[in-house]
């Protein structure tokens, strides 16, 4: 159960203790939740300020964001999904530096917070309760219980092997897949089905759901989602990068410079084409510099002026910090 606590700030109430026993294991549990995210002091995570037991029941007191979640937005628009997923990435390669792994990566655990108007909305990861260190051997996460939802499950998760940071990539993968068409890439009513696909099954082209996106990001997920750790990126934000990159950045076509304070990405939506207009001249337009100021996210902001039967190219600005490789 989440009850607001001061300002600021939300407390999460664990689960009765219950009997003895199972209460020092569940108690145990959610202090190694607390204990892990509160190692983790990084803009795009959820900060934990708190945690202590109230008679029977333990509590966390952690970052309040209002807003909502990734999981409640709907089919996203390409550059919005991207952004998100590439805040996601440095949260996770943050984490994974730190020794930490998240092992639930999933658009509800994807805080949208609401910011000032004319800004971005802030992404943070929240949720580490099944998170582990990466040479962790405690038996409080050796239960025996597949506790990661299954949509979005790696394959060595699935399999109870080892697990690195790559279960997190690939999870990372799925939730894009999901922000971008609605569905995660395996979609079944027979669970099993869903982990056979995960453990076999290449993902499908999401290209075949969203003819609109670059048939690159197909080769992107596909390896994001490699079935063996060692053939996926080498970390989230190469994965994030590689995502970027597939949409086709337009910073050096447009003449404006790869400043690190803005980095902008294009999707171009082709439609059919018509019969040209012989008749018809068309006036080109030097882009306008205001649309990489940093405003908000503005999918309908066309560079040039496109006509009927030319693709149509949105660009975005946000504040960056890493590199589009």
């Amino acid at each position: 159960m989440i009850r607001l606590g001061m300002a600021g700030a939300r407390v999460r109430d664990g689960a009765d203790c219950g009997p003895p026993t199972r209460g020092t294991k569940a108690r145990a549990r959610f202090e190694r939740e607390a204990d892990l995210a509160a190692r983790l002091d990084h803009p795009n995570i959820v900060t934990v300020y708190d945690r202590g037991v109230d008679g029977n029941r333990p509590w966390i007191a952690m970052q309040y964001v209002p807003g909502t979640d990734a999981a409640t937005v709907g089919v996203l628009e390409p550059l919005r999904a991207v952004r998100i997923v590439s805040e996601v990435a440095e949260a996770l390669d943050f984490a994974h530096s730190r020794g930490v792994l998240h092992r639930d990566v999933k658009p509800a655990n994807v805080l949208l917070g609401a910011t000032e108007q004319g800004r971005p909305e802030r992404v943070l990861l929240a949720d580490f309760g099944i998170a582990r260190l990466h040479f962790d051997q405690n038996p409080l996460t050796q239960t025996g219980t597949f506790t990661a939802t299954l949509a979005y499950a790696s394959p060595e998760q699935l399999a109870g092997s080892a697990v690195g940071p790559q279960c997190d990539q690939y999870s990372l993968a799925c939730t894009l897949f999901v922000l971008l068409t609605g569905a995660p890439p395996f979609a079944a009513n027979n669970p099993v089905a869903v982990i056979q696909s995960h453990m076999s099954a290449d993902p499908p082209a999401i290209t075949l759901q969203r003819p609109d996106l670059p048939a690159g990001l197909d080769h992107v997920l596909r390896r994001a989602m490699a079935k063996r750790p060692e053939d996926q990126f080498g970390s989230c934000g190469e994965f994030a990068g590689a995502v970027r990159s597939a949409f086709q950045p337009v910073g050096a076509e447009a003449g404006f410079g790869t400043s690190t304070a803005a980095r902008r990405i294009a999707v171009t939506m082709v439609s059919p084409v018509p019969a040209p207009r012989p008749s018809r001249t068309r006036e080109t337009r030097r882009p306008d510099r205001r649309a990489f100021s940093g405003a908000a996210p503005n999918p309908a902001h066309r560079v040039g002026r496109c006509g009927d039967n030319e693709p149509r190219t949105w660009a975005l600005s946000w504040p960056w910090r890493g590199s589009l490789h």
